[in-house]
């Protein structure tokens, strides 16, 4: 695995060299004391990653499909402790509680233990804004690079030249040439994010927060309170569009930056993402709209603004409200059911993704075709994407997988002193990568408090981060590198 070591080392040393940026926030706020400590950080982590580096270069050593699995398995459980060091030092906090505050920027779910956000300094909260952008690049970078090639999950095979190029992660030149490949279509779209909301008249810093909050469909934001004390309507418009693009494939994006008119029309992932969020705009704005009782208290113009934000905060896996309370106007089933479908595939968004959904519906509707018509033959696509057996098969195992996971961690935490409603409804953001949507809103309607995630017991917060990467990586890899058998075997 010194192949894996290289590019744990590769990741670490741009991790250090992340830390300039801070640093340069720390300098225009005055933090001298903070950017002196990051600096530290930065030297250390730069002088250590590139010893290793430079120890192997030209030392290559291949691996097999279950080697792939285990360098992303480590990438997503050794990098937050690496990160977590400067985060306890500066921040204050606890050790455990830096490494789930990592976590849970790196896995972009948004669960914080940080009980008061505007008494971090400006560096330390940008750069948790910042650590969250990078875990939603990391996030297209695993599934490109070490899962779909071997297609966990049923993970789709329509861009099979792209994940084919990606896949020869042994090769170092092929694995930097895709890195920047996905690199610069996802600093395109958060750029133009920034650029419009710096436009539409929003401090700079703020912006740039914000933007890397939105296409890595995090939900951590840069200051306390609800979205829309922080920005105004203009802004929150301009987030809602690109929280749809962060919910959409990094191929899709590709496609409308180079005006791909066949392959777009062909992805129909998009459109029924895109279908959903218009859809359950106007049901969030009519439930806004009759709660607020009178036009003079919420017009229909703003309700209707909310309800695209807050809707494509939910479908995109946010999970940040315009105001607290949004989501628990809707039912409580429909808002899990819209949680565990998540985004699309190979993007940001959390969940079993809408792909997948499409293809256990294209298997249902086949078999009802076959009770009415036993002879027909006919194909099973979800828009370009055909479906076979193997492919469905996948499908439904890691669906089964996923739920079987879910109700085992949310017992888990049940039998830790949370009750069973906070204990799922925690679980299900922590694997769908939704930490907001545990909040107390939730807790008024179940009748009883639920404690927040800074007052879980240390087994509760473990439990949570290993469902946040869980939920990051595909499950099915992670059970075939605990696979004892293959290991016996070696």
């Amino acid at each position: 695995m010194l192949n894996g070591v290289y590019y744990l080392a590769a990741l670490g040393l741009f991790l250090a060299l992340s830390l300039i940026a801070p640093m340069l926030v720390g300098l225009f706020a005055g933090e001298f004391d903070v950017v002196v400590r990051l600096g530290q950080y930065l030297v250390l982590g730069s002088f250590f990653c590139i010893s290793v580096l430079f120890s192997l270069t030209g030392r290559k050593r291949g691996a097999g499909k279950i080697g792939s699995y285990v360098l992303a398995v480590l990438i997503w459980v050794v990098t937050p402790f690496y990160v977590a060091f400067p985060m306890a030092d500066i921040s204050g906090l606890g050790y455990l509680d830096a490494v789930f505050e990592t976590v849970s920027s790196l896995t972009t779910t948004g669960a914080t233990v940080v009980r008061d956000i505007d008494g971090l300094p400006r560096a330390v909260v940008f750069w948790r804004s910042q650590v969250q952008w990078i875990g939603g690049l990391l996030t297209l970078l695993t599934i490109l690079l070490f899962l779909a090639p071997s297609g966990v999950g049923g993970l789709p095979t329509i861009h099979s030249s792209s994940i084919s190029r990606a896949a020869a992660w042994n090769d170092r030149g092929k694995t930097f040439v895709s890195v920047i490949t996905i690199t610069r279509v996802y600093l395109a779209t958060t750029s133009a994010c920034f650029i419009a909301l710096v436009l539409a008249g929003e401090d700079p810093l703020n912006a740039m927060t914000l933007a890397m909050m939105a296409l890595s469909t995090g939900g951590m934001l840069p200051q306390s309170g609800s979205i829309q004390t922080i920005v105004g309507q203009p802004a929150i418009l301009i987030l809602s569009f690109f929280l749809i693009v962060g919910a959409t494939s990094i191929f899709w994006q590709g496609m409308v930056l180079n005006w791909h008119i066949k392959g777009l029309r062909r992805h129909r992932e998009s459109y029924s993402i895109i279908i959903l969020v218009v859809a359950l705009s106007l049901v969030i704005a009519a439930l806004l709209y009759n709660a607020a009782g009178s036009s003079d208290v919420l017009s229909a113009k703003e309700a209707l603004i909310e309800g695209f934000f807050n809707a494509a905060s939910l479908v995109s896996t946010n999970g940040i409200e315009t105001r607290e309370g949004v989501f628990a106007l809707l039912p409580v089933t429909l808002v899990i059911f819209i949680v565990i479908i998540g985004g699309g595939t190979f993007s940001t968004a959390g969940g079993l993704k809408h792909y997948r959904i499409g293809g256990m519906l294209v298997l249902s509707l086949r078999e009802i075709r076959r009770l009415i018509y036993p002879n027909a033959i006919g194909s099973a696509k979800f828009g370009s994407q055909a479906y076979d057996s193997n492919l469905l098969q996948a499908i439904w195992s890691y669906f089964t997988v996923t739920i079987l996971a879910l109700c085992l961690f949310t017992v888990v935490l049940n039998l830790n002193g949370i009750n069973f409603n906070a204990a799922l409804i925690a679980a299900l953001s922590a694997f769908s990568n939704i930490g907001p949507l545990y909040n107390s809103a939730w807790s008024s309607q179940a009748g009883g408090e639920w404690p927040v995630f800074a007052d879980f017991s240390n087994l509760s917060k473990i439990t949570i981060m290993v469902l946040m990467v869980l939920g990051r990586i595909e499950i099915l890899a992670v059970l075939a590198v605990l696979n004892i058998k293959y290991w016996l075997r070696r």
